[in-house]
């Protein structure tokens, strides 16, 4: 598996939902995921972080960044030349592999479909970016759209996390004969954390960058709904290059370290002990292709508040919690105040069921299992 994303010691949640597919994949196959980014503060040109749990053999590299006017081409061939080193230190695990599996276009495209020709495998596509629905896809390059399209097309098959998702694909005229919706696998939470607390705690977590999250509007509602009632505080969990603005409207609203607590960056099991925490989650982004923390919210058996904004309107209804417009500030505040007062209201042993099931490891190693077959059967 060649991931785009994917989490290491700087940012434990980056991609963690592609090292969830990863770990569902390993259960009775033998997986090698190689991830390379660069690092402008590091002196080495090549540094290697390798962790091996069971059936999964995890290659993070990470490489010098150069910054000068060939950036481009000097990063390009030090990626390359990092995945290449991958490849040399996963000898031990297995010699050749039977199947290339590239994760979020492009770059891992170009290198899964140059070690399917070296290889003489197939090699397959996973996408989860939401750039198909936002619309930054349409202002790519006409070199780079064509690309992506011969590459998806050249594949011997396409996994999309959401019907969402797929769909926009298919607007931007990107297909493969073989398609398969494989949705976020979530933990088995099998504890239910009563909250006896007099105040409501509320969780957000997102990158926060707020184009895509609107984070900003969640704080002002709070910020409106705080003049009122004072026994909630809202948490919020994630890094991104809009963090000091959010914190700075929080700060003018008079709400910062009060109503409003930013938390920082936490490790997916972190994340998970605030949700066994909390009273419910809101989630008010204007783009998501599945939304794995609404996910592990429900997992946890707690209601959520998010927008119909591509993947959650797939799995969230009236039992598990409350579904608004994307933009609708007002319904925001109105579901955020209902919430506040009625959390309690939702089963959480149902809700829990809900997903259990569907989003299982087990559910999902079945999907790829059976892509996977399909795919090693078909003609290559």
């Amino acid at each position: 598996m060649i991931a785009k994303w994917y989490p290491f010691k700087e940012d434990p949640q980056f991609g963690v939902f592609i090292q969830k597919h990863a770990k569902a994949i390993a259960i009775e196959n033998k997986v090698v995921v190689l991830y390379a980014s660069s690092n402008a503060n590091q002196n080495e040109s090549y540094v290697f972080e390798i962790n091996q749990e069971h059936n999964l053999l995890e290659i993070i590299i990470s490489f010098k960044k150069n910054e000068s006017v060939f950036s481009g081409l000097i990063n390009g061939y030090r990626y390359y030349k990092a995945i290449k080193e991958g490849i040399k230190k996963s000898k031990h695990f297995f010699e050749k592999p039977d199947l290339i599996h590239a994760y979020i276009l492009l770059r891992t495209a170009v290198v899964a479909a140059y070690l399917s020709f070296i290889y003489k495998v197939p090699y397959v596509i996973n996408e989860q970016w939401s750039g198909y629905a936002t619309g930054k896809f349409s202002n790519f390059s006409f070199f780079k759209k064509a690309l992506t399209k011969k590459l998806v097309r050249r594949s011997s098959g396409l996994i999309c996390v959401s019907d969402f998702l797929l769909k926009k694909m298919h607007e931007c005229k990107i297909g493969n004969a073989n398609e398969m919706v494989i949705p976020n696998t979530i933990e088995t939470v099998h504890q239910i954390n009563k909250m006896n607390e007099s105040t409501v705690n509320v969780l957000l977590v997102a990158d926060l960058v707020d184009e895509i999250k609107n984070v900003s509007s969640v704080i002002k509602a709070a910020a409106k709904i705080s003049k009122e009632k004072h026994d909630f505080v809202l948490r919020i969990i994630g890094q991104g290059k809009d963090k000091e603005m959010l914190m700075e409207i929080a700060r003018g609203l008079g709400v910062l370290n009060t109503f409003v607590i930013f938390e920082g960056l936490k490790s997916n099991q972190e994340v998970y002990s605030y949700l066994l925490r909390c009273d419910f989650l809101v989630m008010n982004s204007r783009f998501e292709t599945f939304s794995l923390i609404c996910c592990e919210a429900m997992s946890c058996g707690k209601p959520v508040l998010a927008t119909r904004c591509g993947g959650p309107q797939e799995f969230v209804d009236d039992k598990t919690g409350i579904l608004i417009d994307v933009d609708d500030d007002v319904a925001l505040e109105m579901n955020f105040r209902f919430l506040l007062e009625n959390h309690k209201q939702f089963d959480s042993h149902e809700i829990i069921s809900k997903v259990k099931t569907r989003f299982s490891q087990e559910t999902v190693f079945r999907l790829y299992s059976r892509f996977y077959e399909m795919v090693l059967k078909s003609k290559f």
